[in-house]
């Protein structure tokens, strides 16, 4: 294999032992790859392989393991010591001393396997020996709390320094602080052996009298520490020589010499000699150490006198020789004397360690165990709730752990550390150290923090300060922490605990997602760290932590979309505040305003209060941020009384609503509707028949003095109630500066305006201009809550323009609307209303459906000129009438246009209307559909006949109108021949509580009438009674059927010219049939009034059946093709009273069909399917689909309907005797009646009276002839007789029959066919038959 493949190979697999965590740490493996690169003749390879190889090494240097998990030494010093240091040379304890110098750099240690490991910076830390017998006398958990407390405290007391710099903001000062104080926690525990001391350095000075004496004593010292601490310790002597000293070199030397012979080679002779030296270096300290705590139960006597923290010093100024000597001595302890003590032990622990895992001794003593059994009890664990026993083989196997991962070894390490997890589990919370960075690592950091039951209701104070300590060290010991979702580790060690440290991990936790890009999850461990801190009373802190939560939510990803996209789908870029970041911010007013910063929680009020702030469940909401804001802003204004913050601030909400604000004269109604429309088109073009050029001036003025209103609609968009108070209008007018404008207009201020939770209202300001001009409403104020004076734009934003290009290619608008009042002199003007209290005498505000009101209509000229022309322009359906009176008879034809067009404009002619002077002009009426109504006349004037601008004038009421009969019919065929038809006319009172007189009942058909019956009049129809009437119909008298079909006719004809694409002919061609009125009762007659009101339900109702059958037609044009009345359609209509008032009206039952109907329409059909087989495809596929819509609306119309007009009818007696003793059968004699319904066209008929072949009950059978033909000409019968024969008495039935029918009509001798129908199983009768001498037993 060529070198060149060969190293790649290499290469993999020894990355692959680094990634995985197992380093490479073996110089002889790197040397055997050279080796086989050299035999293999890859000689030229290995210069390739030289940078490789040095990769490698310099792979192999471990990272920093944290402060906590340093080699703790602790240090006992004679008095004369801490003279030295104190004074004259002004240096901390030398605990303290020596940890300015405790960071090493390039620190070699070896394996197990005797590998060298490269530290790039190697960590001891220094203790007081009675500080720590100190500290291990103290409770755990009482200590654990003490520290949390002084944890807290000292983020309450520094937080507001924190924040005031923006260089400590950046580097999140509060974490280094919560890091620094559970980093250099060095008081040993039960359940760990990290702060267990490793090494005990006994230090004295040439000073004392007797050095050697002090150093017997110090070794002689009994060590003060509990039962659970390793006192597995490394002693070492240390002889401080200063310069002045009580010995020279030479006697210090042999002093040290000394030393060295009594107890030990591991003594170091530190000279200090520099102390008057010039030159000093300041060495960077700090110090995190808590105080000693007071030990009660010793005498005061050897109790400390410094029980207090002691000062922090952040530097140390020393001479450079005396720096060097002590950074000497630092370096010289721990990489000769320390470090070979360490790994002496970890080879020694490592080879006990191994033979307990050999696998060929525990696979012999598990088999034997398996198979003979154990007589020997099995041995318990050593550990305890995570409490080792220093006499256990576990606590050895546990130090092993510890000294391994701090000489470098992991490979050893993470086998102990795996072992001990597995066993016993201890030891993830250190694997996730020592480990690779991967994400699988988050299954020690959840093991470890879910084996201190964070998550339980109440958790005592160690277990929390322990998942503090695994996630400083996971935070400090991982390089690639952020990378490995170890931000998740921080929120999971911050559990539910409410204590200031918790609430910085999940704010720590937070500012690793914002880096990352995760802003939501920043935003949520933001917002519950800073709740932590609210119920801690941290509140910068708190403040600080709301608006990153508030601004990391607020972030949204760039949008890679044109902003052009937004323009054409009118959305807004900025999306609406949603429910968390609006929580978020409410908490954060809230805070600033206990704070003292009322302005800015007055703000966030406000913005909360936007449309855009939409959150899901907004119950209440709404009310807590205005009473909210409510309550900031009067303490503002106590505050503040000048407000020049806030003078006419814009609210984020808009109340007013431009779109629909309008500006109202004193003759406008105040609501939009389409019936003025119509009415001033009917007039538009009444004008035109008559050749008048005078125009409608619809431009609508105020004139000077006289007062406008506009109306301003309101909408709360709240959830709450708010008022506003102060409401006003800006004006702005070109004729004049805005200081002037109160010689221009006056404007009403209202002083209060209440509004419901989304109540939408409307509120009239009066106007009152002072001089002809243009006024502008641009800008609505008002106070809101009265509280804050704003400004609100009455502005409609312009529509969007695309009539050129450069239009269509950008966001371009229209200028925006504005209401806009024109101002001129005064000049003609009339004021119509509605008066009926000088006739009725009655002030009604609810009407009964069908009641007949006979009223006044005013016409008051209020202007300053004469009126000479006047016009009346009444509503389309006829609801509304000019009183005329008149009597009709019974069987009085009215003649008319036969069109649905409404009544034409009527004119006053009572001279001219002078200024001041009225004109009352009599009308009736007629309150038809139940529910809201609303009459409506329009008023057409100008001063003369030759004026070219007319001006209009509206009058409009409301009224409420409720049922009071309801009329339902019955139509069946009538046995009589002395009529066609027979109603059944139900009539019910549902809605007269005193009863209701009906005093007539009366129809209009061109071609059936009523029969006067001798029925006597109901006295009283009381409350929920039904009346029945039974009425014949009949043809009227000189019946003419082409009168009656002529506007069928016309009909067919102009359809056929629509389908073509022609104008149909005009309607004055084809006159109305004449409506024959006939009437049912004796007593009151009907009268014009009652015919009007008759005709004006029938128009409504055609109309809108028209609309619905026909929606491609336009009414103008449909007014005049489709009829008013066609040959079947009558209408009835029943008159009412109320009895003790003047109350009546009539009830009306329009557009009935009586007769038969021949499918006129089918004609057409059948000529446009012919038509359609030959002509050729259309152009345009609209016009065709409009053709087949409207084909398929004729085919479906009431127009072409098709009945069947014949009807059969036996006559014979039901019950007949015979003697049947003669023995002859009995000859029944059987008449058939054929009736023909139609009165236009004739009948041929096939009577067929076939017997049944099989007969399974008593039936007759027909003799002679059985099967009949005739013709029945129109509204006539025929007569076809029969026989049946009987053999014996009984109940017989006669057979049915068949009756075949062809309508039609002849013509020059030939027949033309309409239709064509059949009747099957008709004549089926009854027939009793008895012997003269023996009655019929029924079985």
């Amino acid at each position: 294999m060529p070198a060149t493949s060969v190293w790649p190979l290499i290469d993999l697999e020894l990355r692959h032992l680094f990634i995985s965590g197992y380093l490479v740490r073996n110089f002889r493996l790197l040397v055997n790859v050279g080796a086989y690169l050299y035999i293999s003749g890859s000689a030229a390879a290995l210069p390739q392989f030289q940078p490789k190889l040095a990769d490698l090494w310099m792979s192999t240097t471990v990272p920093t393991l944290p402060h906590s998990l340093a080699p703790h030494i602790l240090i006992h010093a004679s008095p004369d010591v801490e003279n030295l240091l104190l004074s004259p040379k002004g240096l901390p304890p030398l605990p303290e001393l020596l940890s300015a110098f405790a960071h090493l750099s390039q620190v070699t240690t070896r394996t197990s396997t005797l590998s060298q490991v490269t530290h790039p910076r190697f960590q001891v830390k220094f203790s007081s020996l009675v500080d720590v017998e100190e500290e291990c006398r103290e409770d755990e958990e009482r200590r654990t709390s003490r520290i949390i407390d002084w944890i807290g405290g000292r983020i309450a007391q520094r937080a507001s320094t924190w924040l005031g710099d923006a260089e400590s903001r950046d580097r999140e000062r509060w974490w280094d602080d919560v890091k620094a104080c559970a980093d250099s926690d060095r008081t040993p525990c039960r359940t760990e052996g990290w702060n267990h001391p490793v090494a005990l350095i006994l230090a004295t000075s040439t000073l004392a009298p007797n050095p050697l004496q002090a150093i017997t004593a110090l070794h002689a010292r009994t060590l003060d520490l509990p039962s659970w601490v390793d006192t597995t310790l490394f002693r070492y002597t240390l002889i401080i020589h200063p310069t002045p000293s009580n010995l020279n070199p030479d006697e210090a030397v042999a002093l040290l010499n000394a030393v060295k012979k009594q107890f030990d080679l591991n003594t170091h002779l530190l000279q200090l000699p520099s102390s008057l030296e010039k030159v000093n270096v300041r060495i960077p300290f700090a110090s995190s150490r808590l105080s000693p705590p007071l030990d009660v139960s010793r005498s005061p006597e050897i109790r400390r006198p410094k029980l207090e923290r002691r000062t922090v010093v952040m530097e140390i100024t020393m001479s450079e020789t005396d720096a060097q000597n002590t950074q000497r001595f630092v370096r010289e302890f721990v990489t000769v004397s320390l470090i070979p003590w360490m790994e002496r032990y970890v080879i020694e622990w490592n080879n006990a360690f191994s033979s307990t895992r050999r696998l060929p001794s525990r696979l012999l003593s598990s088999t034997t165990r398996r198979i003979f059994g154990s007589s020997s009890p099995a041995p318990t664990s050593s550990v305890a709730n995570g409490i080792f026993s220093l006499e256990s083989q576990t606590w050895m196997h546990r130090r092993l752990a510890e000294f391994s991962t701090i000489l470098g070894d992991y490979k050893l390490a993470s086998l102990v550390w795996e072992t001990l997890r597995k066993d016993f589990t201890t030891g993830s919370d250190v694997l996730p150290l020592i480990l690779a960075p991967a994400s699988s690592l988050s299954v020690y950091a959840t093991a470890a923090l879910q084996l201190l039951g964070l998550n339980n209701e109440e958790v005592s104070a160690a277990p929390q300060y322990r998942a503090l300590l695994y996630a400083v060290r996971w935070e400090i010991g991982i390089p690639q922490f952020a990378s490995i979702d170890g931000e998740r580790w921080l929120a999971m060690a911050a559990g539910n605990a409410e204590e200031p440290f918790s609430a910085l991990l999940l704010a720590r936790a937070a500012s690793l997602s914002s880096r990352r890009g995760a802003k939501r999850r920043a935003a949520l461990w933001y917002t519950l760290a800073a709740k932590k801190l609210e119920r801690s009373g941290v509140k910068p802190l708190t403040i600080y932590f709301f608006q990153q939560a508030s601004d990391a939510h607020a972030f949204r990803k760039e949008v890679l979309l044109s902003p052009s996209f937004f323009e054409i789908e009118a959305q807004e870029q900025d999306p609406k505040i949603d429910p968390t970041q609006a929580c978020i911010q409410h908490a954060l007013g809230r805070l600033k305003y206990s704070s003292g910063d009322t302005t800015a929680a007055i703000k966030l009020f406000l913005k909360l209060l936007s449309p855009q702030c939409n959150p899901f469940d907004k119950f209440d909401n709404d009310r807590m941020y205005v009473e909210d804001f409510r309550l900031a802003f009067e303490h503002y204004l106590s505050t503040n009384p000048e407000t020049p913050s806030f003078t006419e601030s814009k609210l984020p909400l808009n109340v007013c609503l431009p779109s629909r604000t309008r500006v109202r004269f004193s003759s406008r109604d105040v609501s939009e509707s389409s019936v003025w429309t119509e009415m001033q088109e009917r007039w538009t073009a009444y004008q035109k028949t008559r050749g008048d050029r005078s125009a409608l001036d619809l431009r609508e003025f105020a004139e000077v003095g006289e007062p406008f209103w506009i109306d301003l609609a309101l909408c709360n968009p709240l959830d709450t109630e708010m008022n506003l108070t102060g409401l006003t209008l800006e004006v702005e007018c070109k004729d004049a500066s805005k200081d002037a404008l109160t010689s221009v207009v006056q404007i009403e201020i209202i002083e209060s305006v209440f509004l419901n939770s989304k109540e939408r209202t409307t509120v009239p300001i009066k106007a009152t201009p002072l001089i002809p001009t243009s006024l502008k409403f641009i800008n609505a104020h008002y106070s809101f809550l009265s509280l804050l004076r704003t400004c609100e734009s009455l502005a409609v934003r312009g529509k969007r323009l695309n009539d050129t290009p450069a239009q269509r290619q950008g966001n371009v608008r229209a200028p925006d609307a504005f209401v806009v009042a024109n101002v001129r002199h005064p000049v003609a003007k009339l004021e119509p209303r509605f008066d009926d209290t000088s006739i009725n005498h009655e002030d009604e505000t609810t009407f009964y459906c069908g009641e007949i009101r006979n009223e006044y209509f005013e016409v008051e000229n209020t202007g300053k000129l004469t009126v000479n022309d006047i016009w009346v322009v009444l509503p389309w359906d006829g609801s509304i009438r000019i009183k005329d009176d008149g009597d009709l008879e019974h069987l009085e034809k009215i003649a008319g246009p036969n069109t649905l067009a409404p009544p034409q404009p009527y004119r006053l002619s009572s001279g001219p209307l002078t200024p001041g002077a009225s004109i009352k002009l009599p009308i009736q009426v007629y309150f038809g559909t139940p529910g809201a109504i609303t009459n409506s006349i329009l008023v057409v004037y100008r001063e003369d006949e030759n004026s070219l601008a007319s001006f209009v004038a509206k009058a409009t009421r409301t009224a409420w109108v409720e049922t009071l009969l309801t009329l339902r019919t019955h139509l069946v065929p009538s046995l009589s021949l002395e009529s066609e038809y027979t109603m059944m006319l139900e009539i019910e009172n549902l809605g007269g509580p005193l009863g209701v007189q009906v005093r007539q009942v009366g129809g209009f058909s061109p071609s059936w009438c009523l029969t006067p019956a001798e029925t006597p009049l109901v006295p009283l129809l009381a409350y929920r009674q039904l009346w029945r009437l039974v009425l014949p119909i009949h043809l009227v008298p000189d019946f003419e059927v082409n009168e009656v079909v002529a506007p069928t006719r016309r009909l067919i004809d102009s359809l056929a010219s629509i389908l073509a694409a022609q104008e149909p002919s005009p309607p004055e061609c084809v006159k109305r049939p004449v409506v024959t009125c006939s009437t049912l009762l004796h007593g009151s007659k009907l009268s014009t009034q009652h015919r009007d009101f008759v005709w004006s339900s029938h128009r409504i109702r055609t109309r809108n059946m028209i609309s619905t059958t026909f929606p491609t037609i336009p009414m103008q044009q449909a007014e005049a093709i489709f009829p008013f009345y066609s040959g079947t359609d009558m209408d009835i209509c029943v008159l009412w009273g109320l009895p003790g008032t003047a109350r009546s009206g009539q009830i009306d039952l329009t557009n009935l069909i009586v007769g038969v109907q021949h499918g006129a329409l089918n004609r057409l059909l059948s000529d446009i399917t012919s038509s359609t087989k030959v002509s050729t495809r259309e152009m345009y596929a609209e016009t065709a689909r409009e053709r087949e819509s409207l084909v398929e609306a004729i085919s479906a119309s009431p127009w072409n309907v098709n009945d069947d007009p014949l009807r059969l009818d036996l006559q014979f007696e039901p019950v007949q005797k015979h003697d049947f003793e003669l023995g002859k059968p009995y000859i029944v004699p059987v008449t058939f009646r054929i009736r023909n319904f139609s009165f236009q066209f004739s009948a041929r008929f096939s009577l067929n009276t076939r017997n049944p072949s099989h007969i399974g009950h008593p039936q007759c059978q027909y003799l002679g002839l059985l099967t009949h033909h005739g013709v029945v000409v129109p509204s006539s019968h025929t007569l076809v007789t029969g026989r049946a024969i009987i053999f014996r008495p009984g109940l017989y039935s006669l057979p049915p029959c068949e009756l075949k029918i062809n309508v039609g009509y002849e013509q020059d001798g030939v027949w033309h066919s309409v239709a064509s129908f059949v009747q099957s199983g008709v004549g089926q009768e009854r027939l009793e038959v008895s012997s003269m001498n023996y009655p019929i037993i029924s079985n």
